[in-house]
């Protein structure tokens, strides 16, 4: 058996302390982990209970991680995950950190791919096949990410969508060029906003049926 004969607090990493056993710093751990395994000086701990100790560590690094993670921004599960493994946390802490994020509400894919959809859609001027295509990128699940683009923009908005995009090209880049190469460029241009064919041929009709 080891005993732990001090604790000491983390003056440079707050919310963490050093356990020494018989003299010597032994490990860190965060606050939880200290009152979740009730360490305390005197206490003796056997190989098991260090390795257990050590286990919930690891699962705690992973979570707060996470925590830090999604400080900055909304981020996908699967987000998550990548950042994750790129620190080499092991893939049972990932996923019970995934877990615990999700259950405080932390983490949300429906949530993430509302925000994502209408920021893109609404804002950006992109289409409904190419938002679909990124949020599936980022993990979302294909219903949850065409639902999203539902509930923010009906076929009939993406064609306005469309159309104002278009239009603001007409006026700028393209007022120059002459109809077959305005609606080859603005044809391009739509399809490369993720806009299907049938809203881009019905936009290119409308912009251009006085040139």
């Amino acid at each position: 058996m080891k005993k732990i004969t001090k604790i000491e607090f983390q003056k440079k990493n707050q919310g963490r302390y050093s356990i020494y056993i018989d003299g010597e710093f032994a490990f860190g751990v965060h606050e939880d982990i200290l009152v979740q395994h009730s360490l305390r000086k005197g206490m003796e701990l056997d190989e098991e209970q260090i390795e257990l100790i050590g286990e919930s560590e690891k699962y705690k690094k992973a979570y707060m991680y996470g925590i830090n993670l999604l400080s900055y921004k909304m981020r996908t599960e699967k987000e998550l995950e990548d950042k994750m493994r790129e620190k080499e946390h092991g893939e049972e802490a990932i996923e019970d950190a995934i877990s615990k994020l999700r259950q405080k509400g932390y983490v949300d894919d429906e949530k993430y791919a509302i925000m994502y959809a209408n920021e893109k859609m609404n804002k950006k001027s992109s289409g409904r096949k190419l938002v679909s295509h990124k949020l599936r990128q980022k993990g979302i699940d294909s219903e949850i990410a065409n639902l999203a683009i539902e509930e923010v923009s009906s076929e009939e908005q993406e064609y306005e969508q469309a159309l104002e995009a278009a239009v603001k090209k007409m006026n700028t880049t393209y007022r120059n060029d002459d109809k077959n190469a305005a609606y080859r460029k603005l044809g391009g241009y739509l399809s490369r906003r993720g806009y299907p064919y049938s809203v881009v041929s019905r936009v290119l009709r409308e912009v251009l049926k006085n040139r």
